[in-house]
């Protein structure tokens, strides 16, 4: 079996080592092992007729042979990008400044531009200008194989009544980062508008509370997914803010100190007991994660019964070189099992807690509690004074956690709190475990404290370092463990 290639290519046809092959044979078909180019154009497969557009086969594939067989490159000249206004009664259709694209790109669809329709409404691009494909919102992509026309879609939005009116939204306020929504409609006066949502907005110690239509209002009067008629004018939409509150960070956002880089102060808000809380993405945008860094998270006082940062329902988060004050618990990870069975990846890296009764929290359910791979790396928890405090507690009052192929380097103080360094009620396996608990000479307390039924075994490694604790590890009826090597 032959391998060809056309003029104006730089590389090596494939040889293939089987060939000849026998009658009924089985070929499969390799790849562009010769690195074979053309320029401009992009590889796409073979195919046994020499002026193909389309591959016959691709790499892996696999045929019978029952003759000779040449096979030919298949090369794909660049692929334009073009928008169609699609009787559009004015304006201009965009222009996409990256066409031509290469084969297999990926292709970012723009706004509407200036188009419009007297008494329709900009709904998206199709490749079908009746609408009955797929209908492309701006900023969504797609991958590009051919020579692409978009069509403007238009949605009816009732007979014309005069000029054509936009409706703009304003981030409104100092210290606000992100981008607001971009309502691509143009509408007639009594048409019908839907409010969006606060886009990638976000303001340091604020909480969005909806739009208003002016930029000096306290409360919202048009709030995200309702609706609202079109008067005879364009209309503004200012984002309304309120100092404090929860701060919520977007499954896949990044809340940092001030210029990324600072550490800046978060205080608890009255009536918001969680200071924090990230978003959750499960179970449909696992592969998204949010990054939380350089801040100073602080409950005030104990008696807030403060969480710092709460993780209910979230996979991958990475939270590093933040310090976390007078909380009743620091981060708290907990699965509902509403959402998914499992909270996995999360990364807590250089990360000091002062003045708190629970360091870090796992929560789960009998059904919904896997916190694998979870990394606790270079931790410090300095605990309240309190016999109930512990540093860091896989479980909690029965509510179950495991934690499988964890990574854990953290030192608890006990302070004379006669609390407990690790608290598991669930099981620790597969996980290397590195762990300093110190009490300042007061001589009580407990290193390690094994609820019912808990198990530490079968670790990569599990090292526990004792510095003026009396009790190492207690045990409750029908908990176990092995495999711990304990250093005073």
């Amino acid at each position: 079996m032959l391998w060809r290639c056309r003029h104006e290519i730089w590389g090596s046809n494939p040889t293939d080592p089987n060939s000849p092959y026998l009658n009924t044979a089985t070929v499969t078909v390799l790849g562009n092992t010769g690195n074979l180019t053309k320029t401009s154009h992009t590889f796409v497969g073979w195919s046994t007729n020499s002026g193909a557009a389309a591959a016959q086969y691709t790499a892996g594939s696999t045929f019978t042979i029952s003759s000779n067989v040449v096979l030919y490159a298949v090369w794909v000249p660049p692929l334009s990008v073009t928008y169609n206004g699609n009787g559009n009664s004015g304006g201009s259709a965009p222009t996409d400044p990256n066409s031509p694209y290469q084969y297999g790109s990926t292709v970012t669809l723009l706004g509407q531009g200036s188009l419009w329709l007297t008494g329709w409404n900009f709904h998206g691009w199709s490749m079908d200008p009746s609408g009955l494909g797929t209908i492309y919102a701006p900023g969504s992509t797609f991958v590009i194989a051919g020579n692409t026309v978009l069509y403007a879609i238009w949605l009816y939005g009732g007979p014309p009544t005069g000029n054509q009116y936009t409706v703009t939204y304003h981030a409104n306020g100092a210290g606000v980062t992100g981008s607001p929504p971009v309502d691509y409609n143009v509408y007639q006066s009594g048409n019908t508008v839907t409010v969006l949502g606060q886009g990638t907005l976000d303001r340091v110690n604020y909480v969005f509370l909806g739009w208003a239509t002016t930029s000096n209002a306290v409360t919202p009067d048009r709030m995200p997914g309702t609706t609202f008629t079109m008067p005879s004018n364009n209309v503004p939409l200012y984002a309304v803010w309120r100092v404090g509150g929860t701060v919520v960070v977007p499954f896949d956002g990044r809340r940092a100190g001030l210029n990324g880089s600072k550490q800046e102060t978060i205080n608890y808000q009255t009536g918001y007991p969680t200071i924090m809380q990230v978003a959750t993405n499960l179970p449909n945008n696992t592969d998204k994660s949010a990054v939380i860094e350089n801040l100073i998270i602080n409950g005030l006082n104990l008696s807030n019964n403060a969480t710092g940062i709460l993780l209910e329902n979230v996979c991958g988060c990475l939270i590093r070189n933040v310090t976390i004050m007078n909380c009743e618990v620091g981060i708290r990870v907990k699965l509902t099992g509403t959402n998914g069975s499992f909270s996995r990846n999360n990364r807590f890296e250089h990360i000091r807690m002062i003045n708190v009764k629970t360091g870090i929290l796992f929560e789960g359910t009998s059904s919904a509690k896997d916190f694998s791979y979870t990394v606790i790396d270079d931790v410090g928890i300095s605990l309240a004074s309190n016999s109930t405090d512990t540093g860091i507690k896989v479980g909690n009052n029965n509510l179950n956690a495991d934690l499988y192929g964890a990574f854990v380097k953290a030192n608890v103080w006990l302070n004379g709190s006669n609390g407990t360094g690790l608290g598991v009620d669930g099981k620790i396996r597969g996980s290397f475990v590195n762990l300093a608990v110190t009490e300042n000479g007061y001589n009580v307390g407990r290193c390690i404290f094994l609820n019912s039924n808990a198990d530490i075994s079968k670790n990569q490694s599990f090292l526990l370092a004792v510095l003026g604790v009396t009790n190492n590890i207690v045990l409750s009826v029908g908990s176990s463990y092995s495999g711990i090597k304990i250093v005073p």
